[in-house]
């Protein structure tokens, strides 16, 4: 194989892996979470991508992503085999109260809770919503309501589907509008 050919096959390469690379990334304008807080974000996407993953057994992420939201287009929020555990497992991460609130806290960790409207989460929705108009409308839509009303979540699995949930900060949005959506 000649030089060149050998060293433009490694170039498209270590460009294809830099890319996937900064996708595995959540991202964190401002520092609004801490290193650990950044950890927790990626182990609950990893947590939510294990469970899709163990339900469809699709080729890939983001198709394990796409096979859920047909499981909701009648509606329904199928709640999968480990999302209960992971519903209260949220509970317990030092993000939480920056992601949601919880507003019976007598059930103990059965408890529901919903997003915090005020919350950094949201700060972070509205930066992800810079390069997309699909989360900068749900953002807003959100801050409007103070809740997942029906037509945000109705509109939410139907143009989900079209960013590329490859990108760890589209799944995080997913998890957490579904862990949500079954725990209010």
């Amino acid at each position: 194989m000649p030089t060149i050919l050998k060293k433009t096959i490694l170039f498209i390469f270590i460009t294809i892996l830099s890319a996937c690379e900064q996708r595995a990334e959540i991202e964190n304008p401002n520092k609004i979470f801490t290193d650990s807080e950044v950890k927790e974000l990626n182990w609950m996407v990893s947590e939510f991508d294990s469970i899709l993953a163990s339900e469809y057994k699709a080729g890939s992420v983001e198709e394990n992503y796409k096979n859920y939201l047909k499981d909701t287009e009648n509606y329904t929020i199928p709640i999968l085999n480990g999302m209960d555990k992971l519903g209260v497992q949220v509970m317990d991460l030092s993000v939480f109260p920056k992601i949601w609130w919880r507003y019976d806290k007598s059930l103990g960790n059965s408890g529901k809770y919903n997003i915090d409207a005020e919350s950094e989460y949201l700060v972070y929705l509205k930066h992800i919503g810079e390069s997309t108009d699909f989360i900068e409308n749900y953002a807003d839509k959100f801050s409007s309501a103070h809740d997942i009303n029906p037509s945000v979540a109705s509109e939410f699995s139907y143009r989900i589907k079209d960013v590329d949930l490859s990108d760890k900060n589209y799944r995080l949005i997913f998890a957490i509008h579904y862990l949500t959506l079954f725990n209010r």
